[in-house]
């Protein structure tokens, strides 16, 4: 059977409450006699010792109205069994205090009027001696038990116990467990999750966080006192820190019961937090003036405020669909519950002396200590649900990036796609034009050359046939450029080869061949190969057209200091004069497009492929050196021509 959210909550907070609650109305673990005293005695600010109602226990502050003196009970002893050792419970006592019996001092701590010392917070255990078997064993003995009381300082009386040691002990262990073991853990447990709760305040500057912390720092303090034996601080500005500290701890964390069901700006809010400034100044006048009734209407303005903030958190908090808010108005639901048995306990029965029969219980302990957990609980699950949020809101979010992601990475993809598709065309549409101006300015510019001699009667049958060899060459060498050889000049210098051999062969023209094993070169194209096989073929025309040479050479070599390839051509004819050449073509350039434009274009595509051009001219024969560099740099190359 599956239980719905509020009764898991409320199982869920009430859960602790009852544990405490156990514990603190959990009786003796073992059977002991209370005594009750024979003559109780009191001094009151010097005055003469005076007798009062032999009961106990004894709340010197609801008796004497917050004036400082001593007191002194005297009780009778049963005989006790010579066999079992016995022992005396002392369930409060203080502030400090004397044990003494047939006049033997048992059990003595602190100093009277010593502003430190305050002995009355915790159980104590007295070790009755063994008495000799004798007619004296047999008498009962004569207990006494003085204390000092300091103003407004909790003095006084507890019940006292009395039986077999081994029972006190373990009842003892048992009532120091609930309040000293105990408040060592709650201070514990509010320090951490104070401390926690301001570094969250620091990280995100929610004032959520900065109320709880300071709240539970606070009240870590206050239940610290339990545990002082011998104060910081001399009494009464101890006890004005500590209880100045227990009245804003409470007002802080009824703010962030009010904050956590958003309540923050309301009028009860504002209450509060004029309290905040109001009740602490008020608690220190009355421990500092010794003034109880003060702070009874001090404790009882705390109280109708807790009231009023319960009840209001309790409703708004039932009336949400937030989880996190049920479980503080339930948390609420059963502090209240622990406040209204304190308020009636330990301040008005005490204070007012209604219920007379029921006594004044000194030595309680307040159950507002423990079920202070409460707010913890309370914090742990609002933060737990905090990050439940958080946790789920990351989900989303990284759902709706991935989403995105997706969408852009699906945009992204059709964008590549268009890209690619663009650069295909592009490149096809370079291919064509490239091919148009090959075909233009070589191919055609030959055959128009030809045509040129053909329709001359005098031109001889020899020329026109080698003006259509050299245009059917380089129709050859702009089908080879074609294909790609993706940087690998061995390959292009090898198929210029195979076009050209045959050429130079028949015109009587030997070729050597020295092609050193080359590099790779870096970012090759189609129209950078193209570049370099028209420069090599020019100078293979210039060498079959004018040269009259006997021998050429062809050789490439890779220059590592200067990480590039070197590429010559050389022959050993009767050579021309460079410069006066250029100088020619750029004449011949101006005056028709289709003719002298042979060591022009040679530079044009040197300085295309960002190459250095050397041309070198004498009468023992020619060499045209490119220097290609093997990485892609930017930059253009330079022609250089020389004749000696």
């Amino acid at each position: 059977m599956r239980h719905p959210p509020t009764a898991r909550a409320l199982g869920l907070g009430l859960l602790p409450l009852l544990w405490m609650a156990a514990c603190c109305l959990a009786g003796p673990a073992h059977a002991a006699t209370a005594l009750v005293p024979l003559s109780v005695t009191v001094q009151v600010d010097g005055q003469p010792e005076r007798a009062v109602a032999p009961r106990l226990p004894l709340h010197w502050d609801a008796e004497q109205r917050g004036r400082a003196g001593s007191a002194r009970l005297l009780f009778d002893l049963p005989p006790p069994d010579g066999r079992v050792q016995q022992a005396l419970l002392l369930t409060r006592i203080g502030n400090s205090y004397r044990v003494r019996l047939d006049g033997q001092v048992l059990a003595s701590q602190g100093e009277p009027g010593n502003a430190h010392h305050d002995y009355a917070k915790r159980p104590r255990l007295v070790l009755l001696p063994l008495r000799p078997p004798g007619p004296a064993a047999a008498a009962p003995g004569r207990l006494e038990i003085e204390i000092d009381a300091q103003p407004a300082r909790k003095a006084g009386v507890g019940a006292v116990l009395f039986g077999p040691a081994r029972e006190i002990i373990a009842d003892h262990a048992d009532r120091t467990f609930v309040r000293w073991d105990l408040t060592l853990v709650i201070v514990a447990i509010s320090s951490t999750l104070g401390t926690l709760s301001l570094m969250l305040w620091l990280r995100q500057r929610e004032r959520l966080y900065l109320v709880y912390g300071a709240g539970e720092l606070l009240f870590a303090l206050h239940a610290s006192d339990t545990l002082f034996s011998v104060t910081p601080l001399p009494w009464p500005w101890w006890g004005a820190i500590s209880y100045s500290a227990h009245g804003l701890a409470w007002l802080l964390m009824l703010q962030f019961a009010l904050i956590g069901v958003g309540r923050a700006q309301g009028a009860l809010a504002r209450t509060n937090r004029a309290l905040m400034v109001l009740i602490p100044l008020l608690l220190t006048v009355s421990v500092v003036g010794a003034m109880p009734a003060l702070e009874l209407l001090v404790l009882m303005g705390v109280q109708l405020m807790a009231l009023a903030a319960a009840l209001a958190v309790i409703r708004d908090g039932l009336r949400s669909q937030e989880l996190e808010k049920r479980t503080l108005a339930l948390a609420m639901a059963g502090l209240l519950l622990v406040l209204a048995r304190d308020a009636f306990v330990l301040v008005i029965q005490p204070y007012s002396g209604l219920f007379a029969p029921w006594g004044s219980h000194y030595g309680e302990t307040p159950w507002s200590r423990y079920g202070w957990v409460a707010f913890g609980i309370t914090m742990a699950w609002t933060l737990a649900e905090r990050l439940r949020h958080a946790s789920q809101e990351v989900s989303e979010a990284n759902r709706q990036m991935a989403w995105r992601l997706a969408l852009q990475e699906k945009e992204l993809q059709l964008g590549f796609q268009r890209q690619l598709e663009d650069k295909r065309l592009q490149a096809r549409l370079d291919e064509r034009q490239r091919l148009t101006r090959d075909m233009h300015d070589g191919l055609g510019a030959q055959l128009i050359g030809a045509l040129h001699l053909a329709r001359n009667p005098v031109t001889p049958r020899a020329a026109v046939t080698a003006q259509l060899e050299q245009a059917l060459d380089h129709l050859k060498l702009t089908v080879d450029a074609m294909h790609d050889t993706e940087g690998d000049l061995g390959s292009l210098l090898g198929a210029l080869r195979y076009r050209i051999e045959p050429r130079l062969e028949a015109a009587g023209v030997q070729l050597a061949w020295a092609v050193q094993e080359l590099p790779e070169i870096e970012a090759w194209t189609l129209d950078r190969a193209r570049d370099l096989q028209m420069i090599l073929y020019e100078g293979i025309s210039n060498i079959l057209t004018h040269a009259h040479a006997r021998h050429a050479t062809i050789s490439a070599r890779y220059d590592v200091a200067d990480d590039r390839v070197v590429v010559v051509l050389a022959d050993d004819g009767r050579g021309f004069a460079a410069e006066a050449a250029m100088a020619a073509d750029d004449q011949a350039a101006a005056s028709s497009p289709w003719q002298g434009r042979g060591l022009l274009n040679m530079q044009l595509r040197a300085g295309r492929l960002g190459a250095q051009l050397g041309i070198r001219s004498n009468d023992q024969g020619s060499t045209v050196e490119l220097s290609l560099p093997r990485r892609a740099l930017s930059g253009t190359g330079r022609a250089v021509a020389s004749s000696y």
